[in-house]
């Protein structure tokens, strides 16, 4: 797939990029040019084309949300809301109403009608971070998503439409915990339609100066 994307003749990508690519007005940037963060800005001018869904990995700390902003800030739906959500910092049992909000009443001290971060969303970006944290039965209900584009907040029955493309990142190896069971093979190849996987520091060591000058300069 990721081949495939390369190569799609209707796709201009820029011939000389930039080091450095803004993910927001005033954040930081993604930093570098090193053959492999080039590679990486390739793939993100790529992606601000189009809505396909993402899955970024790399280990912590390598900018993986930096990515994911600056696909959705040089897209067409940079006005829209970019929506992150930590997906290892939810409690399993408050993790579905997190990202498909309750109606009142669905259970025991819902008291009020909760927005979930898919409508929150709306036609932007919602970044699910550490994606491989959900538990299996929200595995299942993030495919339908996926599949469907629809979901249906906690105590209804009644189907919303997603609109906001989804981009979802881990850091842990997303094919052997498919071997090992305990995440979906189906989720995963849903998710991995386009693949970016970001090198750490210690492997483009090239970028070291040109990251001291960026930060020197903040």
């Amino acid at each position: 797939m990721l081949q495939r994307a390369l190569h799609k003749p209707d796709l201009n990508v820029p011939p000389d990029l930039p080091p450095d690519i803004p993910t927001a007005a005033g954040e930081d940037a993604l930093v570098g040019e090193s053959a492999a963060m080039q590679e990486i800005f390739k793939l993100v001018s790529l992606l601000t084309q189009n809505q396909m869904t993402v899955l970024v990995t790399g280990e912590t700390g390598v900018g993986k949300e930096l990515v994911a902003r600056a696909i959705h800030y040089h897209g067409n739906s940079k006005d829209e809301p970019f929506i992150a959500v930590n997906c290892a910092a939810i409690p399993a049992n408050l993790i579905e109403s997190e990202l498909f909000g309750h109606e009142k009443g669905a259970f025991t001290g819902a008291n009020y009608r909760r927005t979930g971060r898919f409508e929150a969303a709306g036609q932007g970006t919602l970044f699910l971070d550490e994606v491989s944290e959900l538990p299996l039965p929200l595995q299942s209900k993030l495919l339908r998503v996926l599949q469907e584009r629809t979901y249906e907040p906690v105590g209804s029955v009644k189907p919303r439409a997603v609109q906001a493309r989804i981009i979802a990142a881990s850091n842990n190896d997303l094919q052997a915990m498919v071997e090992e069971h305990t995440f979906r093979e189906d989720l995963y190849h849903r998710l991995n339609l386009v693949a970016l996987r970001i090198p750490p520091l210690r492997k483009r060591a090239g970028d070291i100066p040109l990251l001291a000058m960026h930060f020197l300069r903040r």
